[in-house]
């Protein structure tokens, strides 16, 4: 029980700081620098966003800190979004459940841990800033990037075990090819459709995931994106007023589509993959 009261406040924390992210990083990458971008995430003080008073340490403990002050600032009683509160207990429950699925019992089962946590955490992030911004910021895919990369090197080579993996086995260069011909394939969707079907930051997301999840973790996760874009511009049309031509943040989709597979990807390569393959055969 300790140790998932840990687990769930580590997640309290870390999706606070993900709010910090989500807020700063589209003001600061769409017209300034990454060093100024860094120095502002990591130097700038939190602020009230309506009345610009810097929030003492005590008005920013996660989860207890809006539920104390009603989700009101201190200082101005203007309300704070409910975003806050909903990221840093989604983020809380995401690294429990992830926990309780997974259940490391050794060191490098942690190293493990500690590495799709960090994957969860920059989904969430592309989520909810394309949710906002309808942008993929790019500097967030090439982190993620970098990071599978040399924490799978490092597992191979360094530790001399298995690579991390979700849905399948790990393997470079396989993912790699996966992560081109889902890209290539979005590539294609973007051209054909001039950019009103996918934007190009979906097409460089994909690719990220491709690499990330590989074969067939990628096929499943579009076609779980694919079914609740089509749920979600159904319900925009029919009680929201949208239209065909309505905007919707695929990004956001996809990213929570990786995060549901990534969670429940044994029952998913199990029971869904079958379907979806015999859609070819």
């Amino acid at each position: 029980m300790f140790l998932l009261t840990t687990i769930f406040l580590l997640g309290l924390t870390v999706g606070s700081f993900l709010n910090v992210l989500i807020y700063r990083l589209p003001r600061t990458v769409l017209s300034k620098r990454l060093r100024t971008v860094l120095g502002s995430i990591v130097y700038g003080r939190s602020k009230c966003p309506k009345c610009k008073h810097v929030l003492a340490w005590y008005d920013l403990v996660p989860l207890f800190s809006f539920i104390f002050l009603k989700g009101r600032c201190r200082y101005c009683k203007k309300p704070f979004s409910g975003r806050y509160f909903f990221v840093e207990i989604l983020t809380g429950l995401l690294f429990l459940t992830f926990f309780a699925l997974q259940r490391p019992g050794s060191l490098y089962g942690y190293l493990d841990l500690s590495f799709w946590l960090f994957v969860f955490s920059t989904l969430l992030v592309l989520a909810f800033i394309d949710l906002d911004y309808f942008i993929i910021i790019d500097k967030i895919l090439i982190v993620l990037v970098l990071i599978t990369f040399l924490y799978q090197v490092f597992r191979k080579y360094v530790v001399l075990a298995e690579p991390a993996t979700i849905g399948g086995i790990f393997n470079i260069y396989p993912n790699l090819l996966t992560a081109f011909l889902s890209g290539l394939i979005f590539l294609l969707i973007f051209w054909a459709t001039k950019g009103r079907g996918i934007g190009l930051g979906d097409v460089k997301f994909i690719f990220v995931l491709g690499f990330l999840l590989g074969f067939p973790g990628i096929l499943i996760v579009v076609y779980l994106s694919l079914l609740a874009g089509m749920i979600w511009g159904l319900a925009l049309i029919l009680f929201f007023g949208a239209s065909m031509k309505s905007k919707i943040a695929f990004g956001f989709i996809l990213a929570n589509a990786a995060i549901v597979f990534m969670l429940f990807n044994q029952f998913l390569t199990a029971k869904f993959a079958p379907y979806i393959f015999r859609l070819y055969l």
